[in-house]
């Protein structure tokens, strides 16, 4: 990940870290079960059970539940031990590694040993954090925080698919980029430019400017191909069960085909939603965009299947309208949405234009303002 990423990460997990005590509170249950296990009795084993409680329900509230995932993509990279991955340190992840650690039950020494690990591992991690953030402050480093009224989108080719050569790398930024520029012309009428806000090194990708109209619209249709892929799990257990079996061939090509009819029939609805407000006026174009975009539609969903992470962050104008509250409000919800590694057999081949064959269609240009001034010739 770039400095600035990591900046950002360092920043918002050192703040919860500290605003939530969770150095404190793992410090203070340790002592409660040691407590509990040297001298056992009902008061004692509540106090633990209390302290526990009460942190498992803050946790669920913990921000960083809220990161992006193009954040949690870079968190997964991180380790504090051998032990430990910086995933275990702060919100659900924490809570997690608490229940695996209380599997023993409240007066087991191994517990005791796990948990004393735990606060061990949390309390470098802070103050590896807490390094971080004073020494990119010291050498004027900035954040990665979006300016009042912009939005970025972006996507990222997970770490397990990252054995891919320059070619195919150029592909698949050129279906981001078309993609959004078909998008653009359905949700503002024109061709948006979309300058590169940032690489990534964690996984290959990439982070680009755009509206937030478009920011919400890319956000609503990622949330829904990826329930639509989390249905197709069981058509994909299905076939794994019916290869394991020796079933015939012919009854697998039909549990397949099942599952593609589900995600093709999802997708038409998706289409058909994404050009309800469209604002190209040219029909001649409409058409060609509407079998544009169903294209990408069908790329979006062999990615995400794939395991490509897909994001979105905006930040609302100073002055926003209800409009833009509403629109940041959609672009939001991505950020509900934790992209599993989908196991198991791919189900999806759907159809998509290759960047390499693909004749290019001319998009719609903006109209100018006013007329271009006409040159000045040698006589005047």
């Amino acid at each position: 990940m770039n400095t600035e990423r990591l900046f950002t990460i360092t920043k918002q997990l050192k703040n919860e870290i500290v605003e939530m005590k969770l150095v404190k509170t793992l410090n203070s249950l340790h002592d409660q079960l040691q407590t509990a296990i040297n001298s056992p009795s009902v008061d004692h084993q509540r106090a633990v059970e209390t302290t526990l409680n009460n942190l498992h329900q803050s946790l669920t509230q913990a921000p960083s539940n809220k990161f992006s995932p193009g954040f949690l993509l870079n968190i997964k990279t991180l380790r504090v031990s051998n032990r430990t991955t910086v995933s275990d340190l702060f919100g659900k992840g924490l809570s997690e590694k608490l229940k695996n650690i209380f599997e023993d039950g409240y007066t087991s020494v191994q517990t005791l040993d796990r948990l004393a690990n735990l606060r061990q591992d949390l309390a470098a991690f802070l103050s590896g954090l807490e390094g971080i953030t004073s020494g990119f402050d010291a050498i004027g480093i900035h954040d990665e925080s979006s300016e009042p009224g912009s939005s970025v989108v972006g996507m990222t080719i997970p770490r397990e698919n990252n054995d891919v050569s320059m070619r195919e790398f150029q592909k698949e930024m050129a279906f981001w980029g078309q993609f959004l520029s078909e998008l653009s012309e359905v949700v503002e009428g024109s061709v948006v430019e979309h300058k590169v806000y940032s690489l990534h090194s964690s996984g290959l990708g990439i982070d680009v400017y755009t509206t937030l109209n478009i920011a919400a619209q890319v956000s609503a249709i990622v949330v829904a191909i990826y329930m639509t892929l989390e249905k197709l799990q069981k058509f994909r257990k299905l076939k794994e069960d019916a290869e394991e079996l020796s079933i015939e061939k012919e009854a697998i090509d039909n549990l397949v085909k099942k599952g593609k009819k589900v995600m093709e029939d999802r997708l038409d609805e998706i289409q058909v939603e994404i050009f309800q407000n469209c604002k190209m006026e040219d029909k001649i174009r409409l058409q060609e965009l509407r079998n544009g975009v169903r294209l990408r539609l069908n790329g979006l969903s062999n990615r995400l299947e794939r395991g490509f992470q897909f994001e979105v962050r905006t930040s609302l104008p100073a002055e926003a309208t209800t409009e833009d509250q509403a629109q940041e409000k959609i672009a939001s919800s991505l950020r509900d949405v934790h992209f599993k590694y989908l196991e198991g057999t791919r189900l999806l081949d759907l159809p998509e234009p290759d960047p390499d064959e693909e004749k290019t269609k001319k998009p719609a240009k903006k109209v100018p303002k006013s007329p271009p001034k006409p040159p000045i010739t040698q006589d005047e």
